[in-house]
């Protein structure tokens, strides 16, 4: 099983000021002595995308997003230091929730694809047609945390994307649930949910 990067990991949901996280702001205040790249956004409700060589950072419509382009310690933690670090800059940005997602992805293990076949494949593909692909999700709770799993299965691969959702009044409450749920530590627990239920190892 292999790690996907370049998705956002973290996700904060809000009435965020777009113009705000450019690559001037991002630089001073969030990425300091890190070399950034800029794209500009087609859309009207984003903010420029700013990249280093560890991470991005954007805005897309209500999230603010931090996508990590490594699996590494270093890499996450540069996304929970910036989170962080937004929350204490805009503390007075209105908030709802929060996401901590990783995603997975699993090729040629035709024992997975077998397990996650529904009832009804079989006879979509004598009636119809082989199947592409099918989507199915799982919600469930450890510990008070709600947790989302999303696997889409292909012909020879499957995709697994574990999100642990919070909802959050404020700023505050946010650093206060991120510290009791950091990202590392949901990475582990991601690797776990997965090699207990569907047998899978990260490469």
């Amino acid at each position: 099983m292999k790690f996907t990067k370049d998705y956002p990991a973290l996700v904060l949901v809000g009435s965020w000021n777009h113009a705000i996280f450019q690559k001037e702001w991002v630089s001073k205040f969030l990425l300091p002595q890190k070399e950034l790249k800029v794209e500009f956004p087609l859309n009207e409700r984003a903010s420029q995308r700013i990249t280093s060589n560890e991470l991005r950072i954007y805005t897309m419509g209500d999230k603010l997003c931090f996508a990590p382009l490594n699996d590494d310690t270093q890499t996450f933690g540069l996304i929970e230091d910036s989170a962080l670090k937004v929350a204490d800059l805009l503390p007075h940005t209105p908030v709802k929730a929060f996401g901590i997602n990783f995603k997975y992805e699993e090729t040629g293990n035709s024992t997975l694809l077998d397990s996650l076949r529904t009832n009804d494949a079989t006879q979509i593909a004598e009636t119809y047609a082989a199947l592409i692909s099918s989507n199915i999700r799982h919600t469930f709770k450890i510990n008070g945390k709600i947790i989302n799993i999303d696997i889409s299965t292909h012909s020879e691969h499957v995709a697994f994307n574990v999100n642990f959702h919070f909802d959050i009044k404020n700023l505050v409450e946010f650093k206060e649930k991120y510290n009791e749920n950091e990202i590392l530590e949901l990475k582990k627990l991601s690797e776990e949910i997965l090699r207990d239920i569907y047998n899978l190892d990260k490469e």
